[in-house]
């Protein structure tokens, strides 16, 4: 097979595995739900991802629960009951 060939053929397999895991994504976003829990009052008191894309989220999230530093942007789970967050700053940075 010529090199052109060859290349076409790796590209088209590329594109193939792409599409594939953008359609598996999308299927999964589809089947997330989200559970919203609300107090007595009717506030909201939490948000919940449940189904689908919430397990590859839940994977993605850092565990905060028994204390940390970060120093960059994170998503994170802080933990139960209360939880004291505070920015550290810098200076420069306020």
């Amino acid at each position: 097979m010529p090199l052109v060939g060859v290349q076409l053929v790796s590209v088209r397999s590329a594109l193939k595995n792409l599409f594939d895991a953008i359609n598996e994504l999308t299927a999964k976003v589809r089947n997330t739900r989200v559970e919203i829990t609300r107090n007595d009052e009717g506030k909201i008191t939490g948000v919940q991802l449940k189904g689908g894309a919430a397990e590859d989220l839940a994977r993605l999230q850092t565990s905060l629960a028994h204390g940390g530093i970060v120093k960059k942007p994170i998503t994170a789970t802080v933990g139960d009951g209360h939880q004291v967050v505070s920015r550290g700053d810098r200076e420069g940075h306020r």
